[in-house]
């Protein structure tokens, strides 16, 4: 077997499994402890799940990563209140990258100096929320006016937010 076909095997066996998205694990007894650490370490194309039975008081955090799918499991949604933080006085998350989808989580209480605290504040473009309860912020979801970007919001509730 000549070299050429050695290097077509192996591409054909390794790169591809090196290209498989990977699944992060949030939780009690999981990779992470904490909703923010498994997603700055996410790549792009990642799943993060956090299981619901955790909790993630004051779980602030901010990132750029594309292509990201954010989601509770288990029973009930996972519940990320600010508990007083913020990231960068925006929210609780503040999201750069594009094409994020963030599934079955609850988010409560975010604050800001300027009264604009977001419990999502999007800043890249393309972002889907589905199963989602937002209570208790003075912004659900904050978006910037970017023609080229869209906000899908299915299954949700919005309850008691505003300044």
């Amino acid at each position: 077997m000549n070299s050429l076909w050695l290097i077509v095997i192996f591409c054909g066996f390794v790169i591809p499994a090196a290209a498989q998205p990977k699944t992060l694990q949030v939780g009690p007894r999981k990779d992470y402890a904490r909703p923010c650490a498994a997603i700055l370490r996410a790549s792009r194309g990642n799943k993060v799940e956090i299981d619901a039975t955790g909790r993630y008081d004051g779980d602030v955090c901010g990132w750029s990563t594309n292509n990201l799918t954010i989601r509770g499991v288990g029973s009930g949604r996972a519940i990320i209140k600010a508990a007083g933080e913020d990231w960068q006085g925006k929210g609780i998350w503040v999201i750069a990258g594009n094409d994020i989808t963030v599934e079955n989580i609850e988010f409560a209480n975010a604050l800001a100096t300027d009264g604009n605290g977001a419990s999502i504040r999007q800043e890249g473009t393309n972002i889907k929320v589905r199963n989602r309860y937002f209570h208790e912020n003075q912004e659900g979801i904050l978006a910037g006016n970017n023609p080229q970007s869209t906000v899908l919001v299915e299954f949700s509730e919005f309850a008691r937010n505003g300044y």
